[in-house]
């Protein structure tokens, strides 16, 4: 299930950064069933607070209650930024599983801001956070998409 889920998110970056955007897409699960879904559009949308997860989340604030959030898990193709991490946190996620990390990102694009896990894990003790077995492959698409763009948020 895991794998299937966040090979839909890889999905969802790729057309992502067919539109221009950088190669960041998240989506919400509960259970089995994806709720929500959304991929960064910094770029088309001139916007550089459109992040996935700002996005899912700002929909998943909207829509769903705190009870299903609750019940919900957060699925990114890149482990979330400080912005994105304090919605989710504000949001009432309780699990976040990403394909590539922080400190990937950042070594692929060449810039970049990251918190180290441990000082994340103490700012966010009620958010569990996994490594997806599918880092490869956003590593992949990360290294696509920048290797020919400049590095937009």
């Amino acid at each position: 299930m895991e794998d299937r889920l966040m090979s839909r998110c890889l999905s969802l970056a790729r057309a992502a950064a067919r539109q221009s955007n950088p190669p960041f897409a998240a989506l919400l699960a509960l259970g089995e069933d994806v709720v929500l879904s959304a991929s960064n559009s910094t770029v088309s949308e001139s916007n550089p607070l459109w992040h996935a997860e700002m996005k899912l989340l700002t929909s998943a604030c909207r829509d769903l209650s705190v009870e299903t959030r609750k019940k919900c898990v957060l699925y990114s193709t890149a482990e979330p930024c400080l912005m994105c991490l304090g919605a989710a946190y504000w949001a009432s996620i309780p699990t976040i599983i990403y394909a590539a990390s922080q400190a990937d990102v950042i070594r692929i694009r060449g810039s970049g801001i990251a918190l180290d896990p441990v000082a994340r894990d103490a700012v966010c003790p009620c958010i569990t956070f996994r490594q997806s077995r599918l880092r490869d492959e956003a590593l992949r698409e990360f290294e696509i998409y920048y290797r020919g763009n400049q590095a937009p948020i």
